[in-house]
């Protein structure tokens, strides 16, 4: 079996690796929802290659298998220590209105953040506190992430399954705020651990980061984890 993480460029990659070796499964597993430069239907007529996503919508649109994003087991191995209250960093495609709108949540909340957008630093900070920051590195990024008592995940607009943050949140020790309706049906929901911004009630912000959080079982992170993710794979068939 191979895994290809897929893009618009990589479809081509895939479909050597088909002929090349037609007796294994290739998959093209798309960790980023539909959208210029991932689209499945480019895919869609390599009767050899499977189309998998995270994306449930996406999944039903284009006819792909489902399967969970995944992160690392090892990232509890992080330093963990909290100097702040929210994290976020990230580009903005779109999501600057909602990072604004939950800074001024937190700040009368009496909490702390940093929410921060990638891109060119001289654009500044916002009223709200939300501020522009270069791009860094993936481990700057969980450095960083580790650093908060809570990780801020917020979906884009038409985006359906769970992203990379709600893992790092829960391989880090972390709780999580996002404004995904969607987590409340997956296996990682707890409300100790998950504030559902737009559902659950802002009055309540404080008491959440502050309340102890049910920790996560073993099973539940052995089920997120790399291997488990290659796992279900490796059980199921696409369709």
């Amino acid at each position: 079996m191979v895994i290809v993480h897929a893009a618009d460029v990589l479809v081509p990659v895939a479909e050597y690796i088909a002929r090349r070796y037609p007796r294994k499964r290739v998959i093209l597993w798309y960790w980023n929802n539909a959208s210029p430069g991932s689209n499945p239907a480019l895919a869609r007529s390599q009767r050899r290659i499977e189309l998998w996503s995270f994306d449930s919508e996406d999944c039903a649109r284009y006819g792909m298998g489902h399967n969970t994003t995944y992160s690392f087991m090892s990232l509890s191995d992080i330093d963990a220590t909290s100097d702040v209250d929210f994290f976020f960093f990230g580009a903005d495609k779109g999501r600057a209105a909602i990072l604004d709108e939950l800074a001024g949540a937190i700040t009368r909340a009496g909490l702390t953040h940093r929410l921060w957008i990638a891109g060119d630093e001289s654009r500044g900070v916002s009223p709200s506190g939300v501020a522009f920051r270069s791009p860094m590195s993936y481990s700057a990024h969980l450095t960083n992430t580790a650093r908060a008592r809570v990780i801020v995940d917020v979906v884009q607009a038409g985006q359906s399954g769970m992203t990379l943050r709600p893992l790092e949140a829960l391989f880090l020790g972390k709780k999580l705020l996002t404004n995904s309706l969607d987590i409340v049906h997956s296996p990682l929901y707890d409300p100790t651990r998950v504030f559902v911004f737009g559902l659950d009630d802002e009055a309540a912000l404080r008491s959440f980061v502050e309340t102890p959080m049910v920790r996560p079982t073993r099973a539940l992170l052995e089920y997120y984890d790399v291997a488990g993710w290659i796992g279900r794979f490796e059980n199921r068939m696409p369709h």
